[in-house]
């Protein structure tokens, strides 16, 4: 490695150490994200209440009626037997 080539990775390395670092700070320094119990309590009693608001009740008039089936017998078409494939063309490997 020539000398441009040696400083030119230290100062990659150097970089990245700094962007590690500055995120491990940022990280630790956040105090906004600390929950307390009753946050905690307040969201579970909103969620439980917005999932019992949202269930339908079921009675026996919301079930869908079936459509009434036909007695007509189904004829099935006849199968086609497939036409045999052609093999692929080969291109010819070039030789070196």
């Amino acid at each position: 490695m020539t000398r441009h080539e040696r400083r030119g990775t230290i100062v990659i390395l150097v970089l990245i150490a700094l962007l590690l670092g500055a995120t491990v700070m940022v990280r630790s320094c956040r105090s906004d994200t600390v929950t307390t119990a009753t946050e905690v309590q307040r969201f579970q009693h909103e969620v439980d209440s917005a999932a019992q608001a949202a269930k339908p009740t079921k009675t026996s008039k919301d079930k869908p009626s079936k459509p009434a089936k036909s007695k007509r017998k189904r004829t099935r078409k006849p199968e086609h037997p497939k036409s045999p494939q052609q093999p692929r063309p080969v291109d010819p490997v070039p030789q070196f």
